[in-house]
C-alpha cells in the first residue's frame, strides 16, 4: 500500500531494498534471541491491510508464495511483499505442497 500521493495498492517490478524477514528470523535464532511479541503484532498490523487490499482486487490475484522469504523489511521500516504475482503460477505447476516446499521453499 502506497502512502503518497494517496493510499493505493501497487505491484512494483523492481528490486526491494532491505532485509528479508527470513534472514532476520535466522539471525535472531542464531543469537538465541526470541523476537518480542510486539514485533510480531507490528508486522501483522502492517501486512494484513495490504493483503486485504490485494484480495479485494479480485480472485485472479494470489499470494500463494507468501513466506518470510518474500517479506522484506525496508530501510525506513516499511514492509515489502515480493514476488506476489507468482502465487497463482504455483497452482498451475500441479506440485503437492511438500514438493513445492522442497523445490521452491514455499508453502
Amino acid at each position: 500500500v502506497l502512502d503518497d500521493p494517496s493510499p493505493a495498492l501497487a505491484l512494483v517490478s523492481e528490486l526491494a531494498e532491505g532485509q528479508q524477514l527470513s534472514t532476520l528470523l535466522r539471525a535472531f535464532e542464531q543469537a538465541g534471541v526470541r523476537p518480542d511479541v510486539s514485533a510480531a503484532i507490528w508486522l501483522l498490523r502492517r501486512i494484513l491491510p495490504a493483503l486485504a487490499a490485494l484480495h479485494d482486487c479480485g480472485p485472479a490475484v494470489s499470494h500463494g508464495m507468501l513466506t518470510p522469504n518474500r517479506i522484506v523489511l525496508a530501510p525506513g521500516g516499511g514492509l515489502v511483499v515480493t514476488e506476489i504475482a507468482l502465487g497463482s503460477a504455483m497452482a498451475m505447476l500441479g506440485r503437492a505442497p511438500f514438493e513445492a516446499w522442497k523445490e521452491f521453499g514455499v508453502v
